[in-house]
């Protein structure tokens, strides 16, 4: 990938990452090299998408995130 396109380095939050127009995301900005943190309520619905993410050989990490809930 050109490193104009580069998140190398970078932290990335994606809101939802377990749908799916969020995982896609999160694997586009992970395959382009940020540390993608996916945010979701449940995290049964993003272990595929991590799990994908680091067989590519890129990082992910869930957490956990309500976003109708003030207190998350």
């Amino acid at each position: 990938m050109s490193d104009i396109f580069s998140l190398k380095g970078k932290n990335i939050f994606i809101s939802g990452g377990g749908g799916l127009i969020g995982s896609a995301i999160s694997k586009a900005v992970a395959d382009a090299g940020a540390n993608t943190f996916i945010l979701d309520i449940s995290q049964e619905s993003v272990a595929s998408v991590i799990d994908d993410i680091r067989l590519d050989g890129n990082r992910a990490n869930f957490l956990h995130f309500d976003i109708t809930n003030l207190e998350s």
